[in-house]
């Protein structure tokens, strides 16, 4: 039982993260929307901001699922693997 609480709240803080990771690159993103000119492109470090960005939040979604089926697996009730 010790093990699923551990890893419900490893699960909980990756969330919380993924959440903040989102959050800042909405803002970023919003903010180039609205305040750089759309007609040209923008400068090479700002777009490795954003791309890194992006990866980064694809790779957190991808740990969460791990986290969430390692500890669904855990759990006394829940489902076997075959």
């Amino acid at each position: 039982m010790a093990r699923v609480l551990q890893l419900a709240d490893e699960l909980r803080a990756n969330v919380s993260y993924a959440v903040l990771v989102g959050l800042l690159l909405s803002a970023l993103l919003g903010g180039l929307a609205m305040f750089t000119d759309a007609t040209r492109p923008l400068p090479l470090l700002l777009s490795a901001v954003v791309v890194y960005g992006g990866l980064h939040l694809l790779l957190s979604v991808f740990m969460i699922l791990k986290r969430a089926d390692r500890c669904s697996c855990s759990c006394e009730d829940g489902p076997t693997r075959i």
